[in-house]
């Protein structure tokens, strides 16, 4: 964790994730980018935004591995 102060002089909370991102395994199907998410829906009559979040933010953890998921925030 790292503090960082924003120009508004406020403190933003970051985590720095590099060392995981080298240590963690490559996904062999990456996800969609965001815009050829959106360039491939364009000029369908309808979209529900919860499919679109669905199937884009979320990725299945095992079940043994759930528990390191789970934090709680104000």
């Amino acid at each position: 964790m790292v503090f960082v102060k924003k120009p508004n002089e406020k403190i933003r909370i970051c985590t720095d994730f590099k060392d995981l991102n080298k240590a963690y395994p490559k996904d062999d199907i990456s996800l969609l980018n965001i815009d050829t998410l959106v360039d491939t829906i364009t000029g369908h009559k309808m979209l529900s935004l919860m499919d679109a979040f669905y199937g884009y933010n979320q990725i299945k953890v095992a079940f043994e591995d759930q528990h390191k998921t789970i934090f709680i925030t104000p």
